[in-house]
């Protein structure tokens, strides 16, 4: 996600309007995907998702540390307001706790043919993984 970053926490609002769908494809540093993920939490409307871009990429493990630093963050506080529910190439996909069954499902209807592992564990959590493939079809 690329946005103006400013000293002043939750400013962004002033700047962004709730969002249904939002993509973090920025930083690539775990300080930043973190940032990202915490600008998505606050203007993600309740069913709203976010898809995190090269999750696993070799040359940008800083996304995959920013995310973790996300979980282990929110741990100690009211828990994460955003879960992962699907991982498809280099793509994790995340929304609040309380839709997470219904994203899965939704998926896991839409693109079934391409799941490689259900139920497979990302840290915490119980997400699908889908094969590559999935975008070009």
């Amino acid at each position: 996600m690329k946005c103006h970053r400013s000293n002043s926490r939750g400013k962004e609002k002033e700047f962004l309007t709730p969002l249904r769908f939002l993509s973090i494809d920025g930083g690539h540093t775990s300080a930043i995907t973190l940032n990202d993920i915490e600008i998505a939490e606050r203007i993600l409307v309740p069913g709203g998702m976010c898809c995190i871009d090269d999750i696993i990429h070799m040359q940008w493990t800083g996304v995959l540390s920013g995310v973790f630093a996300y979980f282990y963050k929110r741990r100690f506080f009211k828990g994460p307001s955003l879960v992962p529910f699907a991982m498809l190439p280099k793509k994790l996909y995340m929304c609040r706790p309380q839709f997470r069954d219904l994203r899965r499902l939704q998926f896991a209807e839409a693109f079934g043919a391409f799941v490689v592992k259900k139920d497979a564990e990302f840290g915490p959590y119980v997400i699908d993984i889908y094969k590559p493939g999935l975008q070009e079809a």
